[in-house]
């Protein structure tokens, strides 16, 4: 039997742990009801040291506040400036109270939420971690349009998720092509070697015959030692790097920590050619199984054994270029349809 409080009701509890942190702030990404309440929120440090905490933060979006400070564009919606110490009489950890309760929505409309732990100085001690749990109330609103809403773009009926294992050079045509959109269209894929980027030639590639600039990375085994996620267009004769709010990292550059969404920063406007991943065009394409298999049918090598629709789609690519020494595993990656403007 739940608890209600007026027209909330269910006691939510989340604990995360985070990755290994060196710098003076952490990221959490948390699983979380997308529309409720915040209680309480604490903090300790399994690696135990004195660590003195300035402020905490919970914010709207994740991404955007890594990009710089976004607070005239209300990223913070909720900021308690009282120092803390996580002495080790109290078991290195820190409590906030939040009251009354702090109704929160995440921006992208997806099931997080985030919060950033500023310290005093750098984490001193080596592959120092933090265990951080928040409490709260689940929302029960009359309508379920926002509280049950994911934002996952149904629409895009031709979106396609392909992943290019050890792929040569720039991404070329080296390498094993895997076409996994089935199973990153699935809410639980899992952690089996379908889906993992455990080298910097490993690429996910995201491509729709409409421009999609928000992708949610389902996170099944989380890095903890992976640098920052890169992301890449096709501009129609080469890839070139864009700017990437990324909230699936821990610390600024430590991508891959946390389920999250990316996000191609201005990417909708700019210069983005769609085609097809065919070798024969470009020596930077991969080879996309559909378009081997058309090509096939199209020279009579292969018999058509159904009807199946093979546009010309806007492509972005993912990896990580520096220092992926463990193995990732993904569980999904979806579009995201965008809620907000900046």
């Amino acid at each position: 039997m739940s608890i209600t409080y007026g027209h909330f009701s269910g006691p939510l509890s989340v604990t995360v742990k985070s990755g290994n942190v060196t710098g003076a702030a952490v990221y959490f990404t948390i699983p979380w009801y997308n529309a409720s309440y915040i209680d309480r929120i604490r903090i300790y440090s399994p690696s135990g040291s004195t660590t003195a905490i300035d402020n905490l933060y919970i914010l709207a979006n994740g991404a955007h506040e890594r990009q710089g400070d976004f607070t005239a564009l209300d990223e913070y919606i909720y900021i308690d400036g009282t120092d803390k110490a996580l002495a080790s009489g109290t078991n290195f950890s820190a409590q906030w109270s939040v009251d009354p309760g702090l109704y929160y929505e995440d921006k992208y409309g997806r099931n997080y939420l985030h919060i950033k732990i500023d310290f005093a100085a750098a984490a001193s001690v080596t592959h120092q971690q933090f265990v951080i749990t928040v409490t709260g109330r689940k929302a029960s609103h009359a309508s379920l349009l926002n509280t049950e809403a994911t934002s996952v773009d149904k629409t895009v009926t031709n979106y396609r998720v392909l992943l290019g294992k050890g792929q040569a050079g720039n991404g070329g045509t080296g390498g094993i092509i895997t076409d996994i959109t089935n199973y990153a269209r699935m809410a639980a894929f899992g952690t089996t070697a379908g889906i993992a980027i455990g080298a910097t030639n490993d690429y996910i590639y995201v491509g729709s015959s409409v421009k999609i600039d928000h992708i949610d990375f389902g996170v099944g085994t989380a890095s903890t030692s992976c640098t920052a996620l890169q992301g890449q267009l096709w501009n129609g004769t080469a890839w070139s790097t864009f700017t990437l709010l990324d909230n699936t990292a821990g610390t600024a550059g430590s991508s891959l920590r946390y389920s999250g969404v990316v996000e191609g920063l201005g990417i909708g406007s700019s210069t983005w050619a769609a085609t097809k991943f065919d070798p024969a065009l470009n020596i930077l394409l991969p080879n996309d199984p559909n378009t081997v298999y058309e090509n096939q049918i199209l020279a009579g090598t292969a018999p058509a054994l159904g009807f199946f629709s093979n546009p010309q789609r806007f492509w972005t690519r993912y990896n990580v270029p520096v220092n992926v020494p463990d193995v990732t595993f993904l569980k999904h990656v979806l579009p995201i349809a965008e809620k907000y403007f900046l």
